[in-house]
């Protein structure tokens, strides 16, 4: 008898047989799965058309013969599990991954989060340091990408009383306050630099030093940035 690894989560397996071995060697298909719980996939002249799974794989197997997919299918495979811990999102995560056509639900991940905005947040930033890296100008860029409440808020010193500051996003004005502190009021919340209040506008990180605009003694709306090239 094959000896279990501990934590292995498939302890038997058969695959590509044909729909046929169910119905015609019945007590032969009952002593390997009769009662057994794991993952099952369906196939159609070798294309996977459902994945499902079952606490009784034998019985299941036996609905498909009569229920909607009777027809979509000629070969099964099965896949047998130590447990039935995690069996649904196994289950999920095939379905999400190969896609079958004959699967109604399309395989979500309702406990799981999805990395991929944060990814592309870091990704925008590692691109951003790079670039002023490569223009020498990789310090700025660490004060730009101050996005916590931590440290000196990077609009400190820059104004002498508060200031009105806009961002047009997707045509529209949105306005901000810098305070006395070098912070930025947006919409009753503070964040300490540029970059950060363009997150609630933008849902990401823009570069806020290039987004935000403040009135000149003259007049003008210019961007932040000019100020850092003031100092």
């Amino acid at each position: 008898m094959k000896t279990e690894i501990k934590g292995q989560l498939f302890v038997q397996h058969l695959e590509g047989l044909s729909r046929n071995t169910i119905e015609n060697y019945q007590p032969v298909i009952q002593n390997f799965i009769k009662g057994k719980h794991g993952i099952y996939a369906l196939y159609k002249k070798d294309k996977l058309v459902y994945v499902g799974l079952a606490s009784n794989l034998r019985s299941r197997l036996n609905n498909h013969l009569r229920d909607r997919h009777k027809n979509t299918w000629d070969k099964f495979s099965v896949y047998l599990t130590k447990d039935a811990n995690h069996m649904r999102e196994l289950e999920a995560l095939l379905i999400h991954i190969v896609k079958p056509e004959e699967n109604r639900q399309k395989g979500n991940f309702k406990t799981s989060e999805n990395l991929k905005l944060k990814f592309m947040q870091e990704v925008r930033k590692y691109q951003s340091r790079e670039r002023n890296t490569f223009f020498g100008n990789d310090t700025l860029q660490n004060t730009e990408n101050n996005t916590n409440t931590h440290g000196a808020p990077a609009l400190k010193g820059f104004f002498k009383n508060r200031k009105l500051i806009k961002y047009t996003f997707k045509n529209v004005e949105h306005t901000a306050i810098v305070l006395n502190s070098g912070k930025i009021e947006y919409k009753n919340k503070e964040y300490n630099s540029p970059s950060s209040a363009t997150v609630p506008i933008a849902g990401r990180t823009m570069n806020g030093w290039t987004c935000w605009k403040y009135k000149t003694d003259k007049g003008e709306w210019v961007y932040l940035d000019s100020l850092r090239k003031r100092k």
